[in-house]
């Protein structure tokens, strides 16, 4: 009987976990993939998230203090990788210009 509990235990941990690890900002979704990982992006009905994505909007203070303590995963950009700095995604013009520089 301690075994089971014991085990049950340990699966409500890796289930805590996993919500922590899979947690995203306000306006994104979390995306299960089939390897057990999960991702933050946008469905295509969802605009508001779609502006955050394009790098059209900044992230709420909130939002930028999640992704910064590691509570949220860094939300998918189309254009590069989400900016810490700027507390949002690049947008189209930013990714072309960063690649004039290697030319």
């Amino acid at each position: 009987m301690p075994r089971d509990a014991t085990f049950q235990r340990h699966t409500h941990l890796r289930t805590n976990i996993a919500e922590k690890i899979c947690r995203c900002p306000s306006e994104y979704t979390v995306r299960h993939l089939a390897n057990g990982s999960c991702t933050c992006d946008c469905f295509d009905k969802q605009r508001d998230c779609i502006k955050y994505k394009k790098g059209n909007e900044y992230f709420s203070h909130n939002d930028r203090l999640c992704i910064e303590m590691e509570t949220c995963l860094q939300p998918t950009c189309d254009f590069g990788v989400y900016m810490r700095r700027s507390g949002r995604c690049p947008k189209r013009t930013e990714k072309f210009r960063s690649w004039q520089r290697y030319t």
